[in-house]
């Protein structure tokens, strides 16, 4: 095990930002599985680069950062003029502010304006939609790059959740396959972090992240994975097909979580116009093959304007299903097992 340096600190960044030539990143991940430092310093940037999400989408109250900027000025000054009195006492010895203490006071000023945004913000639950789809839309995004990085190292091909097709919904004697694994591998294997799959859309309290555990397969629960993969239960995506790349731009590979299979149960009568329940049912962030990312108020955005929620044409469901053409979008449940 070696201790991080400066130049693992800036690949680290690079590589969270997805700017990492792929021959860097396949050396970098096989790094982090190796050197448990380099792998903690990777999850401190991580977590420093999911609260500096935030940012783009809360504007701090109006003054604050230029308050924050005269009052560094004043301690600064008043510091000067302590050494200028001591100078004749004793060596003088040059007094600055070290860079924990600046990230100090900018998670403080970050806190100060998020609280404050937050307490307002309860009179405006549009605003507040709004910025959660956009902080969505980034983590779709952040799925995308790492999903084209992983089919980069292996042959061209997106995740695969299992190598044979199987019931992927509850039914009485039959062994329930979870489409969610092919994800996990990309949180397993360092191409994205955990909290990256939870949609901040969803009801409820945020759950607290999870370990990932020598042996783990698959996320420990549902509440851990906000979004429904397209089928991927024996068969995979090819980034290199033909057939897919000419409809990239429309072929939707992942969206939020799936509205017609909740509670272990295909719901018929929410087929024809059903949207996520993320976002308070008002619609859903959907990740195309090309890698670009767009709101749609309606589930009929697929290729051709299929529904991403079911296979194309079919309307009974025993839960054994699977797409019926290379380009029918079909999302599963976001975690098959519940």
């Amino acid at each position: 095990m070696t201790h991080p340096t400066q130049h693992d600190e800036q690949l680290l960044i690079d590589y969270a930002l997805g700017r990492c030539e792929a021959d860097q990143a396949q050396a970098l991940r096989r790094r982090l599985q190796e050197d448990a430092a380099l792998a903690a310093l990777h999850q401190d940037i991580r977590n420093a680069l999911a609260a500096m999400a935030l940012v783009p989408i809360l504007e701090p109250p109006a003054g604050l950062a230029q308050r924050t900027v005269n009052r560094l000025r004043q301690v600064h000054a008043t510091e000067a003029l302590i050494a200028r009195a001591e100078l004749g006492r004793r060596p003088a010895s040059r007094s600055r502010f070290s860079l924990r203490e600046l990230a100090a006071v900018a998670s403080v000023v970050l806190l100060l304006g998020l609280g404050f945004y937050l307490t307002l913000g309860r009179g405006d639950q549009s605003l507040q939609a709004r910025q959660l789809a956009t902080l969505c839309e980034a983590r779709l995004g952040d799925i995308g790059r790492a999903a084209h990085a992983y089919a980069e190292e292996n042959d061209s091909f997106l995740p695969v959740s299992a190598p044979v097709a199987g019931a992927w919904l509850a039914s009485p004697g039959q062994e329930v396959l979870s489409n969610s694994t092919g994800l996990f591998q990309l949180i397993r294997l360092n191409y994205a972090p955990a909290e990256a799959f939870q949609c901040p859309g969803t009801t409820g309290p945020a759950p607290a992240g999870f370990a990932v555990m020598a042996g783990m397969t698959d996320f420990p629960q549902g509440k851990f994975i906000g979004y429904s993969y397209q089928h991927a239960l024996g068969r995979g995506l090819s980034l290199n097909d033909p057939v897919l790349r000419a409809a990239a731009a429309e072929m939707a590979i992942l969206a939020d979580s799936n509205p017609l299979f909740t509670g272990g149960r295909f719901h018929p009568g929410r087929a024809a116009t059903a949207v996520s329940d993320n976002h308070d049912g008002r619609g859903q962030n959907v990740l195309y093959l090309d890698n670009h990312v767009r709101w749609a108020a309606t589930p009929t955005v697929g290729v051709g304007g299929n529904n991403i929620y079911l296979a194309e044409g079919v309307l009974q469901y025993r839960g054994d299903e699977a797409p019926v053409s290379p380009t029918d979008t079909f999302l599963l449940p976001a975690y098959s097992r519940n």
